[in-house]
This record gives C-alpha cells, sequence and structure tokens, in this order.
C-alpha cells in the first residue's frame, strides 16, 4: 500500500484494485487483534472488479465462525450489514441483550479498473439475535467529494442512530391545554404543564477528526482522505475506543440488580 493514489479529478482520489484488497486485508488483521477471533471483509458484489464508472462496490466485515448475525436495513442506505459479536461472547447471547458490532465500507467505480471511497463506517447494535437490533451510533467517514454525499458534515464524525427514550433524554415542552400525565384538569384556567418530549438525535454528525482542516466553519472540521493506511489506523483506533466504551452500556443482569 505504499503507492499513492492519483488524483483524476479536483479533490478526488483514485486508488487501484490491489490497493483496495490490500486495505480490506489489513483492516481484517487489525480487528481480528481488538475482536480476538477471525474475521474477512467480503464484497458484497462477486464481479466488483469490472464494475464501469459509476457503479458501487460494497464490503462487510463478518466473522469466520458462526456468530454473525445479518441486519436489514442497518446503513442510512437502507444496505444490510453482519453483526459481529463484541467480546467477550456471552454463553447466553442468544437470549440475552448485548452490544453488537457491523463494518461496511462502499467504493464507487471510476473507471479503468480504479475506485473512489465513498464512505466507511462502524454500526454499534444493541439487541437479541432472532428478535431485535437496534442501531445505537456510527463512527463513518464519509468522502465529501462524492456527490451522494452530505458535503457539510464533519468527516469523519460519530453519529447517533437511536431515537433515545423519554426516560433517557428528554427535554420539557409545553402542551397547551395538556394537564400533566394522569391528571384530570381541575378548571379550565389551570396552567398547562411541561409535557416531556422525546428528542431524536438522528440527524447530528459529531465531529471526531479535528477543527483546523480549513478557514471555513463547516469544512474546518473535515480530515480529507489522503490514502487507505490512514483510513485502517482511523478504523483501528475507532473499534478500539467503541469496544473500551461499550462495557458502560447497562446490561439485563445490572438492572435486575444482579
Amino acid at each position: 500500500m505504499s503507492k499513492r493514489a492519483d488524483r483524476r479529478a479536483p479533490d478526488l482520489l483514485t486508488f487501484p484494485i490491489a490497493e483496495v484488497d490490500a486495505f480490506h486485508k489489513d483492516l481484517a488483521k487489525k480487528a481480528e487483534e481488538r475482536l480476538s477471533y477471525a474475521v474477512s471483509v467480503r464484497p458484497e458484489q462477486t464481479a466488483w472488479k469490472d464494475f464501469t464508472r459509476g457503479r458501487n462496490a460494497d464490503f462487510v466485515m463478518y466473522s469466520r465462525q458462526d456468530s454473525n448475525i445479518w441486519v436489514p436495513d442497518a446503513t442510512p442506505g437502507g444496505a444490510g450489514c453482519w453483526a459481529l459479536p463484541v467480546p467477550p461472547k456471552r454463553s447466553d447471547y442468544q437470549t440475552t441483550p448485548a452490544a453488537w458490532i457491523g463494518w461496511c465500507d462502499r467504493w464507487v467505480s471510476n473507471g479503468n479498473s480504479r475506485f473512489v471511497l465513498a464512505h466507511a463506517r462502524w454500526i454499534v447494535f444493541w439487541g437479541v439475535p432472532e428478535h431485535s437490533m437496534a442501531k445505537l451510533l456510527r463512527a463513518e467517514w464519509m468522502n465529501v467529494e462524492v456527490p451522494c454525499n452530505w458535503n457539510e458534515a464533519p468527516q469523519p464524525h460519530w453519529h447517533l442512530d437511536k431515537e433515545l427514550l423519554p426516560e433517557e433524554f428528554s427535554v420539557a415542552t409545553i402542551a397547551q391545554g395538556q394537564p400533566p400525565a394522569g391528571q384530570a384538569a381541575a378548571d379550565s384556567s389551570e396552567q398547562a404543564a411541561p409535557v416531556m418530549a422525546p428528542l431524536c438525535l438522528s440527524k447530528m454528525h459529531l465531529g471526531m477528526g479535528g477543527w483546523t482542516h480549513s478557514e471555513d466553519t463547516g469544512r474546518c472540521w473535515q480530515k480529507p482522505m489522503t490514502d487507505t493506511k490512514a483510513l485502517v489506523c482511523w478504523a483501528s483506533r475507532t473499534l478500539e475506543q467503541i469496544l473500551s466504551e461499550l462495557p458502560h452500556l447497562p446490561r439485563t443482569d445490572a438492572l435486575a440488580g444482579v
């Protein structure tokens, strides 16, 4: 991966097939070191190397063991993703809610066997296999020069997926004419009580790559994608950080006071 990508268009980096393959091998090796089991990153389309200009090639990480859980509609574009167990794997993972993690990346063919990286992301899930798997957050790096991506968001960034429940995080709003929950209004002149309404943070992008990349307010948060080595480093360290934070999530046995 020592060969640098060349520029075919202003601010648009393209990578040869060999470098895309090498990136996925390096990523899998780094992920294995942190997950403590064997993984691979494989293409969703077997003929991706022959794609014509403009076609998307999608890649997903999967465990080479038997613990992969397919989660449909896992990504913003509606594509699915494999959810991998977060170590240490629990013996009751089929019945007890726990954290899971997935990886996916997309490359756009630029013709002549070269590809542009569109986005790469880790996705954290919480749930029980075969029952319910909720998306909690994503750590993603999107190429703002790719037309389909929002070019104002910080890159890379943390992105919250799940709508937070009222008891977890809420804001007081005034519901005119509404009595407090569970109570009937004494008379029409009684002042309306604040009603706790849930907040949805799924549209927020929380920058994680610094704020000195430009003089512009939006672009200052956008770290350019320069090479695949930097992407592997980001993915590896982000996974390490995610795994170190996941133990703080609530567990059913803790909630039960065990």
